[in-house]
């Protein structure tokens, strides 16, 4: 690319030329730079007596760039002991438990905010409009980011407690855990109003409390490594992450790059798990009763700051085999996830304009469930299956595009050969290894119309703080693969 025509002096850059080749018409200036500096000292001493029991101390600080002078740098340490009884007590190690550690520790870590948010930019443009002899004027505009001098770094601690054993000749292995992770002055992107004369801007927002627990257990079914083999493992993971603190003055804050007001977006609402959908839901009246309109369809709210959902999954359950015989060996990887709402256009698109299969019979009619916004008596009016599809799930409540994301995953599936070592003995190699593999090969979501085929994975926002939100968004894959290792 090139740009000619320079405005500033000195500044090498396209942005600063009246004829640019990096301007795109409909994504903008298509350079970028930024830098950042961050230093660090960090110390670790561990202990141990005996071998069955284990201190571990570690301290770190860092500073960054990327944030004031006054609020640049943090300290975090970290401590972890763990204790082995079997190696302790003699008698205790058996042919049944062979091995046993329980363990405990506090950790902490720290986060810093991106590039350039503590002072608001200036851009320059060189392009902004022509003037009437056919003169280029260039300008400077405040950038749409409000820039927030007081941001200060996240601090993560977590406090876990934990064991690990093996048992019967170490064919099964255990593991569990229980973790409290709390966040505080979390570094979250906040929507502005417009008469802020800014869009959005990075504030510290308040304490995040996040309290789980992750099961583990191997097994080897068959062991026999000139034979057939076979072993297991199935991991369970659960957590509950809920906002306990915001800024004072403040009980929600949109979580920035969500979506426009008229769409479910993420959220941080205190007593709430963290990034709930905010939306329209059916309006009601003060006893409850969903409210119907007199063509017979219901009445979204007027607040579209309405709960409608939580993307959190309530529990996750991965399984995973290998099996063996000889040089061959298969492997399958399959994973659960139950609940985690999402918010799907290409869902109720879909399904409410017919394209996928219809959950409704087209020829009948119905009423909808509620009272009349006008007259409060029970709705009579009958509508038809179109009516619901469109005035309902497409251009309705927010709350109708909202689904739970339960879904089975088969993740990967591998075959992979070792040649035999006495074929090898006049090749250079010692081993040779060829694998065949696919992965996200299938899924199925449970609360979700089977022909849409939609895999709740998809985000259409992008790696972020958001989550659960698809607005029209591409595809997942699925993705196949061959490997050839040599080892010589």
């Amino acid at each position: 690319v090139e740009s000619n025509g320079q405005i500033t002096y000195g500044v090498l850059r396209h942005f600063n030329f009246t004829n640019q080749l990096t301007t795109s018409p409909t994504a903008g200036t298509l350079q970028g730079r930024e830098e950042e500096n961050t230093f660090g000292v960090f110390g670790d001493l561990t202990l141990s007596y005996d071998d069955y029991l284990f201190l571990n101390v570690q301290g770190r600080n860092d500073w960054t760039s990327t944030l004031e002078s006054d609020n640049n740098t943090v300290f975090y340490p970290s401590t972890s002991l763990s204790f082995i009884p079997t190696a302790a007590f003699d008698g205790l190690k058996s042919n049944f438990l062979n091995y046993l550690k329980l363990r405990g520790g506090y950790g902490s870590s720290a986060g810093f905010p991106p590039t350039y948010t503590t002072r608001t930019g200036l851009a320059l443009n060189g392009n902004l409009f022509v003037d009437q002899n056919f003169g280029n004027v260039t300008g400077n505009n405040t950038s749409t980011l409000r820039g927030n001098p007081n941001l200060k770094p996240e601090l993560v601690s977590e406090l876990e407690f934990g064991l690990d054993a093996k048992l019967w000749d170490n064919r099964i292995g255990l593991n569990a855990s229980v973790f409290k992770r709390t966040t505080t002055d979390l570094i979250t992107r906040r929507a502005l109003p417009p008469t802020e004369g800014f869009s959005t801007e990075f504030i510290n927002a308040g304490e995040l409390e996040n309290k789980g627990i992750e099961l583990g257990l191997t097994a080897d079914i068959f062991r026999n490594p000139d034979g057939f083999n076979w072993n297991v493992g199935v991991n369970f993971y659960a957590d509950d992450p809920v906002i306990t603190k915001l800024p004072d003055g403040v009980d929600r804050i949109t979580i920035a790059g969500s979506a426009t007001t008229a769409d479910a977006r993420n959220a941080a609402v205190a007593g709430q798990p963290y990034g709930v959908f905010l939306g329209t839901s059916v309006a009601t009246d003060d006893q409850g009763n969903l409210l119907v309109n007199n063509a017979g369809n219901y009445i979204p709210s007027t607040d579209n700051d309405q709960i409608i959902g939580d993307p959190n999954i309530d529990y996750t359950a991965n399984f995973n085999t290998s099996i063996g015989y000889k040089n061959w060996r298969l492997g399958v990887d399959l994973a659960y996830r139950h609940g985690g709402d999402v918010y799907s256009r290409t869902v109720a698109t879909l399904s409410g304009r017919g394209v996928t299969d219809f959950p409704l019979p087209r020829e009948s009619t119905f009423v909808l469930p509620g009272v009349n916004n006008v007259t409060g008596e029970p709705n009579t009016v009958q509508v038809n299956a179109t009516d619901i599809a469109f005035n309902n799930w497409l251009f309705g409540p927010s709350s109708f595009k909202v689904y739970d994301g339960s879904q089975l995953r088969l993740n990967e599936v591998s075959l992979s050969y070792d040649f035999k070592k006495s074929s090898l003995k006049n090749t250079p190699f010692s081993n040779i290894n060829i694998t065949v593999l696919g992965s996200n090969l299938w899924y199925r979501s449970f609360n979700i119309p089977e022909t849409a085929n939609f895999d709740v994975n998809v985000n259409s926002t992008g790696q972020g703080n958001n989550q659960g939100l698809e607005f029209f968004a591409g595809p997942s894959a699925a993705r196949y693969g061959f490997s050839v290792k040599l080892d010589f």
